[in-house]
């Protein structure tokens, strides 16, 4: 198991263990999926939008034209139980990658698009999200159209990182990103 995960599954495992009997320990989530073609294009709106369709509204839109999220409603963890709650939330994800299959879709969660553009990612055609990434583009005097590995990349990129780029350092996500690439290998 990668580490990271470990540590989360350990995490959970003592709040629940150190929970007394009187408190209720709720958790959600939001899960994001990026959608792609055979030949590893992006997912148009459009795709994103006939698949959404088939699903309940527990899924819903995301930054990225090609971008999915799953934010099912919270729930109790000494009812469901972590283990349980995770199937759910397996299934859930299983649900998905059949109904993306059905549309010849693929559906991707590395927290990034690795094969993606890093710069006029498409966009969700909806007006926030035309409004978020335009405004740090335009109001972060240190967002300047920075270079990376050659490339240079906009706003929209924090929607590949899934990450806030104000939270943590740039290079820390990096670093994390490549780790976590590494453990896929």
């Amino acid at each position: 198991m990668n580490p990271m995960l470990k540590a989360f599954w350990q995490q959970a495992k003592e709040a629940v263990d150190s929970a007394s009997s009187d408190e209720v320990l709720r958790v959600g989530g939001e899960f994001e999926y990026f959608l792609y073609n055979l030949d590893k294009s992006l997912a148009t709106d459009i795709e994103k939008f006939l698949l959404l369709e088939c699903l309940d509204d527990n899924w819903g839109i995301e930054l990225g034209a090609h971008v999915v999220e799953y934010h099912p409603g919270p729930v109790t963890l000494q009812d469901i139980g972590f283990e349980n709650w995770y199937e759910q939330l397996l299934a859930s994800e299983l649900l998905l990658k059949q109904e993306a299959h059905k549309l010849e879709l693929l559906v991707g969660s590395n927290g990034t698009t690795p094969f993606g553009p890093t710069s006029n990612i498409p966009k969700t055609s909806e007006p926030r999200y035309g409004l978020v990434p335009n405004f740090h583009d335009n109001h972060r005097p240190w967002w300047d159209k920075p270079v990376f590995a050659g490339m240079e990349i906009d706003a929209s990129v924090v929607g590949k990182l899934n990450a806030s780029l104000s939270s943590t350092p740039f290079t820390k996500q990096l670093v994390s990103l490549n780790y976590y690439l590494n453990t896929l290998s």
